[in-house]
């Protein structure tokens, strides 16, 4: 029997590109899916973007069908399109002519322009913070301003005054700031702030979402996850200012509240056992524990090979080792159910059971994954298998970008988490990983900047580029 023919469906459509030399005389050939149609920009635009032959259906509908789609060409902007000096670098960003819309360029040194993008994060978290209890919520832009939304979050706390810091050290605040700024964050997290109650579970566990002014939490469940990298967080917070302003009165009280919240979290009762109770020798270790000391699953559990899967609950698992085996001799803990719980954590990372494209990885979930625990835990950083791993990650990010999945390729990257439009996604929120079908992808000049460890002169090419093309700019 002769094998059925497979009739491809050729990209006819998308052709041309304004301002191009993909005019109507001169328009792509028609394509099969993956082919890239290359093309240049007329004199005064510049170009954006991989032109290639794509579909795309998400959430039912079909967005893109069978078309050349992604490259662009955006006017530059008469006043300011000339060539930068040597030595610095075009910065661009959208603005309005009297010929409408156009790409307006700024040259600064190579320093001056990462510099906007570190600054960009830091206003992110800036405008997030509730000035009556320093609690960080996200953000959300509508075309003329930032604004506070929604309820406040325990892994934003965490990770704004960490910003806090990177303000001082950058010198964007003075220190009189950054301090009293973190000290009304850690007051507010040990209830010492009048109006603001910030309800945790009896052993001590934090929750995910509150009201930034009341503390009022919807729920009463303790976040082991939102736990952790509050701590983590706050830990951080200490450790720079012990070393840049040690002896300090506003140092001390940040160290002594530190102390308060590490300590008042039993960081020895992270486990579950098979009732689903928290337990000393448990081998489950949750996301959320109920008030009444209950385990809310789904539970991770060490997998056929004895290891666990690793997850972004990385800063807590270290934390409660930290706390409860510290100072003693490996193998010979005191809670020997908290030292099989980080052995069998650890030994992943010499056993990684996630791939992409041949590539070992901790996980196939976003950026988050690598980048969190990499900021805020010694023994991931500076551990040379965990950097290796670090570094596949974002390898298979660029990779994943690249291919058919995407279609971007070149120095669009950076899979993240955060809102997205219900339309695109079928959620306000999602996070973002590999091998997902459907749905919208992201990238994220913050989370490429955030893998700068793995590769730092290729990921500052790429942010420079990015930059040129007022596509990294807040």
């Amino acid at each position: 029997m002769a094998a059925s023919a497979v009739l491809t469906v050729l990209c006819s459509t998308g052709l041309t590109i304004p301002n191009s030399n993909r005019a109507n005389q001169t328009p792509c050939n028609p394509g099969h899916p993956g082919d890239e149609c290359a093309y240049k920009c007329n004199d005064g635009f510049i170009a954006i973007g991989r032109h290639a032959c794509q579909t795309y259906e998400t959430q039912g509908i079909n967005v893109i069908n069978h078309s050349f789609f992604g490259g662009r060409c955006d006017r530059l902007c008469a006043t300011t399109a000339k060539q930068c000096p040597q030595g610095t670098v075009p910065v661009r960003h959208n603005t309005t002519d009297s010929q409408g819309p156009c790409l307006e360029t700024v040259c600064m040194t190579q320093d001056h322009a990462l510099r906007t993008v570190a600054r960009g994060a830091y206003e992110i978290f800036r405008h997030g913070r509730a000035p009556s209890s320093g609690m960080y919520t996200n953000v959300r832009f509508n075309g003329q301003q930032i604004q506070r939304a929604g309820p406040a979050g325990s892994e934003y706390t965490g990770l704004g005054i960490i910003g806090e810091c990177i303000a001082d050290a950058m010198g964007w605040i003075s220190r009189q700031e950054a301090q009293d700024r973190i000290l009304l964050t850690l007051r507010a997290v040990t209830n010492r702030v009048p109006g603001f109650h910030y309800r945790r579970t009896p052993l001590g566990f934090v929750p995910i979402f509150f009201d930034a002014e009341t503390g009022q939490a919807g729920d009463t469940d303790g976040q082991l996850m939102s736990t952790g990298l509050l701590t983590a967080g706050a830990l951080f917070v200490s450790t720079y200012f012990n070393r840049v302003a040690p002896g300090t009165s506003a140092t001390k009280e940040i160290t002594a509240l530190v102390d308060e919240l590490y300590n008042s979290v039993r960081w020895d009762m992270v486990l579950c056992d098979e009732n689903g109770r928290l337990s000393a020798n448990g081998t489950g270790i949750p996301m959320v524990v109920h008030y009444n000391g209950t385990c809310k699953g789904p539970l991770n559990y060490p997998k056929p090979d004895g290891f666990y899967g690793f997850n972004e609950e990385h800063y807590t698992i270290w934390l409660a080792y930290e706390h409860t085996c510290g100072g003693q001799p490996a193998g010979r803990c005191n809670h020997p159910g908290i030292e099989r719980m980080w052995q069998a954590w650890q030994a992943r990372r010499n056993h990684p059971d996630e791939e992409y494209a041949g590539i070992k990885l901790l996980s196939t979930w976003s950026s988050y994954i690598v980048h969190l625990p990499y900021y805020t835990v010694y023994p991931f950083n500076s551990d040379p298998v965990y950097q290796t791993l670090f570094k596949n990650h974002w390898l298979v990010d660029r990779e994943y970008y690249a291919s058919s999945s995407a279609f971007a390729g070149g120095v669009r990257y950076g899979l993240g988490a955060g809102p997205t439009q219900e339309w695109c996604q079928g959620l306000p929120y999602f996070a973002d990983r590999l091998h997902s079908d459907g749905g919208c992808r992201t990238w994220s000049a913050y989370s490429m900047a955030g893998y700068m460890p793995a590769e730092p002169k290729v990921i500052t090419s790429h942010l420079l580029e990015l930059l040129a093309q007022g596509e990294a700019v807040m």
